[in-house]
């Protein structure tokens, strides 16, 4: 992304915030080969490989109509609910790995759409484009901050705050290090910069994907659950931003694991 912040404020940046730019540059980590300036675009590379992945794995020739008039009334209904909610999708068959299930191809398509509205920012995350030896975003820390980016990129100040209790320093060493705890710091703080009408949506496709290693399995353990907080934090609070958390095709022992309740659950036709 271009880095217009710093002509907006004087080069100095005030006690408690941090440029918009370094944020991104900073949860662009795979992609910073030089020191952070402001000619330096890491996150806009980043940022278009998300982009690209998620339209490569939406990829399709059926016409829209087609595909939403097959759209799933739970899912159809939990997307025009406007409150904060958290809920997992799971359909019969487990889809071949790294293949894009229908239905999740149905929300991310259905998810493209809502964003053209002023008030809808859609987050997206396709766990198959990101198991491969040498892939980006890996691990937890490299879900939540590949969504914390595309948070972050759309927030529309220069200047953000720091997460509670903490000064610049922790912050830029703490990101640079992965911590996942600062990670989701950040996303929370970059939540409650947007107004109140705005409603975002969370959509972590294909989870079973990363079931495999460790790592990446406590990892989207970690972030899963640091969502669910959140959501419940913010229905708790009843008023927006609100933030819309939708997981597609874990396995059964990740949702084990994650302490997933039937209320959470929708289970789907094949």
């Amino acid at each position: 992304m271009q880095n217009p912040d710093i002509e907006e404020e004087t080069p100095q940046t005030r006690t408690g915030f941090i440029y918009r730019w370094q944020l991104c540059h900073l949860l662009a980590v795979e992609y910073n080969l030089v020191p952070p300036r402001a000619d330096h675009n890491a996150a806009d590379v980043a940022l278009t490989e998300l982009h690209t992945n998620a339209a490569q794995a939406l990829n399709h020739s059926t016409p829209l109509k087609k595909i939403f008039s097959k759209m799933p009334r739970g899912l159809l209904a939990w997307f025009d609910h406007g409150t904060s909610s958290f809920l997992i999708s799971i359909e019969p068959e487990t889809p071949q790995k790294k293949v894009l299930s229908k239905t999740s191809t149905m929300i991310g398509l259905f998810g493209s759409v809502r964003s053209l509205e002023s008030t809808v920012k859609v987050l997206t995350f396709f766990c198959g484009r990101h198991t491969a030896d040498g892939a980006t975003f890996q691990g937890g820390s490299g879900l939540m901050r590949a969504l914390t980016l595309q948070l972050v990129s759309i927030i529309p100040i220069p200047l953000v705050p720091l997460p509670k209790g903490n000064d610049q320093s922790d912050v830029v060493k703490q990101l640079e290090a992965g911590d996942l705890e600062m990670i989701f710091s950040v996303f929370t703080t970059a939540l409650e910069q947007l107004s109140e009408d705005i409603t975002v949506f969370v959509l972590i496709h294909g989870a079973a994907n990363w079931n495999s290693t460790e790592d990446r399995r406590g990892g989207i353990c970690t972030v899963v659950q640091s969502l669910r907080e959140e959501v419940m934090r913010l229905r708790n609070v009843n008023r927006g931003p609100w933030i819309k958390v939708l997981v597609t095709n874990p396995s059964s022992d990740q949702t084990a694991e994650w302490s997933i309740t039937e209320e959470d659950i929708i289970r789907l036709d094949g």
